[in-house]
C-alpha cells in the first residue's frame, strides 16, 4: 500500500504539485481505507500519525523540500517539442553564422533582475521557548531596481545598468559604483525601450574588438526589440535570437546560473547592513556600496561558464536539460498543430519560437487547461 502512496506523491511533485506532509497522511489513510487493510490510523481525524510519517520517509528516502514557483505559463511552455525547437534554431543559426566550432567567443547573454530592500531575514539566536522574535524590516514592500546584466560564455562580463524609480537625477546615485556602471531612471524602476536602446549602444561599445559575429540571446519582451536596435545590430554583426517565451528558467544563463546567487548574496549582504546601520534606512544613495560584493561573487567565472553549460548553450548540448525540469508541461500537454510557421532567413531577429521544419508548438493561451466556468448567476429572493 505504501508504494501507491509513494508513486503517486513523487508523480504529484514532478507534476509541480508536491504534497504537504498532511497530505502525504491523508493519502495513506484513504488507501488503506480503499483497499480494506487492517491499520492504526487516526478515524477521527482521517490520517495517519506523525511515527507512520517518519518510518515512511525514512523506508522511501523522503525530505522536505521547499519549492520553487512556477508560473502556468512557464509550465505549458517548458515543454519538449519548444526546447528542440530552440535547440534547432540555435544550431541552425550558429552554423549560418559559421561560429560552431567556436562558441564561447562569440556568444553573449542579457537578462534583467529586480533588488528590493525587504528580503528575507537570517535566522538569530534566541532564547528557548521565547514566542515572538522580530526582524526589523525597512519598509512593508521594497521599491524595485532592475540591474541589466550582460554576460559571454568565454567568462567575460559587461559592466552593470542599475535602473533606478525616479525623474531627477542626482549625482549621489553614482556614488561608489563599480567602474563603468549606468545609472539610468525611469517612471516605474523597470526597462523601458529607450533604455534597452542606450544599453545596447553601451553593449556595443564594451564589446567592440571582440571577434564578430556576435549572437547575442535575451527573452522576447516587448521592450527589448526596436527598429533601432535591429538596425544597429545589422550594422555591427550582432545576431539576436530571443529565446521562448517563460522558458528563462531552462534556457537563459543569467537566470540559470548567475541571478540566483546575486540575490542570495544581496540578501546577505543587506541583512549585514542592517545589522551595522541598525538606525539608518537603504536608499538609492548607498545602492551601490551594497550591491558591489553581492555582484562580483555572482559574476565568477564558475557562475557564467556554468550558466552556458547548464542550459546546454556552449559546450551546444540539447540533452542537458533534466527532464524532471519538463515534466511540469505533462499536465497541460496538448497534440502539436501540423501547419508550420515559416521565418523570415533574411532578417537580423530570430526567434526560437518559428523554424522551418518544426511543427508550431501551440500558443501559451491554448496551451492551459481551461477551467470549468460558472453557471448563470441567480437573483437573490426577498421573502
Amino acid at each position: 500500500m505504501e508504494q501507491k502512496v509513494f508513486n503517486y506523491a513523487i508523480s504529484m511533485q514532478e507534476l509541480g504539485f508536491g504534497l504537504t506532509v498532511e497530505q502525504a497522511k491523508v493519502m495513506a489513510f484513504d488507501v488503506v481505507e480503499v483497499f480494506g487493510r487492517g491499520h492504526f490510523f487516526n478515524k477521527q481525524k482521517r490520517r495517519a500519525g506523525k511515527k507512520w510519517w517518519r518510518n515512511f520517509k525514512e523506508r522511501y528516502g523522503f525530505t522536505l523540500r521547499v519549492p520553487e514557483k512556477l508560473s502556468a505559463y512557464g509550465t505549458s511552455m517548458g515543454n519538449p517539442v519548444m526546447i528542440d525547437n530552440y535547440f534547432n534554431k540555435l544550431s541552425e543559426t550558429t552554423k549560418k553564422l559559421k561560429i560552431q566550432d567556436n562558441l564561447k567567443d562569440h556568444v553573449c547573454n542579457v537578462d534583467e533582475t529586480g533588488l528590493v530592500y525587504v528580503v528575507k531575514p537570517n535566522k538569530v539566536v534566541a532564547e528557548i521557548g521565547k514566542k515572538f522574535i522580530h526582524s526589523r524590516a525597512y519598509t512593508e514592500r521594497g521599491e524595485t531596481m532592475t540591474q541589466v546584466g550582460c554576460i559571454c560564455a568565454n567568462g567575460t562580463w559587461i559592466p552593470p545598468s542599475i535602473i533606478f524609480k525616479g525623474s531627477r537625477c542626482n549625482e549621489a546615485y553614482n556614488k561608489d559604483y563599480l567602474p563603468n556602471t549606468q545609472v539610468h531612471l525611469s517612471d516605474r524602476g523597470w526597462r523601458t525601450k529607450e533604455l534597452f536602446l542606450m544599453w545596447f549602444q553601451f553593449f556595443l561599445d564594451s564589446t567592440d574588438g571582440s571577434p564578430k559575429p556576435m549572437l547575442l540571446l535575451m527573452d522576447s519582451h516587448g521592450a527589448h526589440i526596436t527598429p533601432q536596435v535591429t538596425e544597429f545590430a545589422k550594422e555591427n554583426d550582432v545576431h539576436i535570437l530571443t529565446l521562448p517565451s517563460h522558458t528563462a528558467h531552462i534556457l537563459q544563463p543569467l537566470d540559470v546560473g548567475v541571478y540566483k546567487a546575486l540575490k542570495s548574496a544581496w540578501q546577505k549582504e543587506l541583512n549585514d547592513y542592517m545589522a551595522e546601520h541598525p538606525t539608518d534606512k537603504p536608499n538609492k544613495q548607498v545602492f551601490h556600496n551594497i550591491f558591489k560584493v553581492p555582484f562580483i561573487k555572482a559574476m565568477s567565472d564558475k557562475n557564467k561558464k556554468n550558466a552556458f553549460r547548464t542550459c546546454g548553450i556552449v559546450p551546444s548540448d540539447r540533452t542537458v536539460t533534466p527532464k524532471e525540469k519538463l515534466v511540469p508541461s505533462l499536465l497541460t500537454e496538448r497534440p502539436v498543430p501540423e501547419e508550420v510557421v515559416p521565418s523570415d532567413a533574411n532578417s537580423r531577429l530570430t526567434t526560437a519560437e518559428t523554424n522551418p521544419g518544426i511543427p508550431s508548438p501551440p500558443s501559451p493561451v491554448d496551451h492551459i487547461l481551461k477551467l470549468p466556468t460558472a453557471g448563470p448567476r441567480k437573483e437573490p429572493t426577498h421573502g
